[in-house]
């Protein structure tokens, strides 16, 4: 290895303080730690004698065993580091939304300058139909064809421009799509976590429920709003609960009607048999007793 390669491989002089100076700060805070440690022993060796206090601390989702007079610290250091999750989250999920909101300003803006272009090649072409074309064939054949050129020309531009806004617009209504997807899909994450019932099916009777209210249905199939939805979720179950209170109170006022009792007579011991199902001596028997009757009468 050359000396000029061993220079340039030589770290700088800024980095190699910077280095120290963060083993030493390193080194402080672990001191600092190790003295708020023995400040920590040694309070409670003075008050009772005895070996410290631990409790048991839930810290980032692992539990600890930690000397009591640390509690407090290691849970307001749990929630600092809780609160600046949040902000950072919340940091986070505003550049993209001003990052989506640049994106369709700029493809806006590009819908707008092309539009403009198109409304100034109109005006020129217009120009050009206030021109006595055949008189002019007839007068001066070789400015006809060369006006006609010029306004052939200008119509192709405008056809180009137009086209390239009609791609500006559907790219522009892709990504308006793309960013509301991803927005309802965030919304409904959150809205599964608060509510356990919330599922596919929940969310479409919200709609119909919100569309019998007279609610547009394009107006409420672009809702990602969560506070929104959360008052249409309150509004759709106490409309359900009243429903059903409605439909038990009618169940138990509804009369019932009485069905006809049917009576069953029963038979007689010794009554007349039917003369036509009895048998001969029967009959016979029958016929005797009935004239022995009248003669006895």
């Amino acid at each position: 290895m050359s000396d000029v390669d061993t220079l340039d491989d030589a770290p700088e002089p800024t980095d190699v303080e910077e280095s120290v100076e963060a083993e030493a700060q390193d080194a402080d805070d672990a001191e600092d730690a190790e003295d708020v440690a023995e400040d920590v022993y040694d309070d409670d060796d003075e008050g009772d004698g005895g070996p410290p206090a631990f409790e048991r601390v839930n810290y980032e989702g692992k539990d600890y065993e930690v000397p009591t007079a640390l509690k407090d610290a290691l849970l307001r250091q749990s929630d600092y580091t809780r609160k600046t999750q949040e902000v950072s989250d919340q940091r986070k999920a505003l550049q993209e939304q001003a990052a989506e909101m640049a994106e369709i300003i700029q493809l806006r803006d590009q819908q707008f300058d092309q539009a403009a272009a198109i409304k100034a090649l109109d005006q020129q072409i217009h120009a050009y139909d206030q021109v006595d074309w055949q008189a002019l064939m007839a007068e001066d054949p070789e400015a006809f064809q060369r006006l006609d050129f010029e306004k052939r020309t200008l119509k192709d531009q405008r056809d180009a421009v137009n086209q390239q806004l009609h791609q500006k617009s559907a790219e522009a209504s892709q990504v308006q799509h793309a960013q509301l997807a991803k927005a309802a899909e965030k919304t409904r994450a959150e809205l599964t976590k608060e509510f356990d019932d919330w599922s596919p099916e929940l969310e479409e009777s919200m709609a119909q429920y919100a569309i019998s209210q007279g609610v547009p249905e394009r107006q409420l199939r672009t809702t990602v709003d969560k506070g929104v939805l959360k008052i249409l979720y309150d509004a759709h179950k106490y409309d359900e609960i009243r429903r059903k209170r409605a439909a038990a109170t009618s169940k138990k006022s509804k009369p019932t009607t009485a069905e006809p009792v049917t009576r069953v007579r029963g038979r007689k011991h010794g009554g007349r048999k039917d003369p036509d199902k009895m048998s001969v001596a029967e009959w016979n028997k029958w016929r005797e007793s009935q004239i022995a009757k009248r003669q006895s009468a």
